[in-house]
């Protein structure tokens, strides 16, 4: 890939970081939030090597963490995303997907994601950390799914 591809889908992460942050941040449904950073770090491993996608999910993942004050926990979650499901983003990424499988595969990488933050949020309990029902891992994994499933669909149009 050449530099104004990168370029470009650096810009689209800050963008999302920008819309989690200012819009949806604001918006929960049933008091659960998308993570469009997550959709962003498996849209980016549908697109470029193992390296780049863990370099961009760690800066976009550390400005989240920066910026809510949770100092590393989606870093490393999104970070162990990428270190387990890499092939299997690449492999479903180089196919096309139609509405339900992409909301499907969304669905089971945010979900994972999600139990690695608990896991992690669990270990470090110094920190300050949202409290977590089984309704809002629901919740949250299905409203992150649908709007990644929305953006995918709206991508390819």
């Amino acid at each position: 890939m050449n530099n104004s591809f990168q370029l470009r889908d650096g810009l689209i992460g800050v963008g999302l970081l920008l819309i989690q942050l200012l819009i949806f941040q604001h918006l929960p449904v049933f008091g659960s939030r998308p993570d469009l950073i997550v959709v962003y770090v498996i849209w980016i491993s549908t697109r470029y090597s193992k390296f780049q996608t863990l370099f961009a999910g760690f800066v976009s993942s550390f400005l989240l963490d920066a910026i809510l004050d949770l100092w590393g926990l989606h870093m490393f979650s999104n970070t162990l995303l990428i270190l387990v499901g890499h092939e299997l983003i690449q492999n479903f990424g180089s196919r096309r997907l139609i509405y339900w499988q992409v909301f499907l595969l969304l669905s089971t990488l945010v979900l994972v994601k999600y139990v690695i933050f608990l896991a992690l949020a669990g270990i470090a309990s110094a920190y300050q950390v949202p409290s977590f029902t089984f309704g809002n891992l629901v919740l949250g994994t299905l409203y992150t799914a649908l709007l990644g499933s929305l953006f995918d669909t709206l991508w390819k149009t």
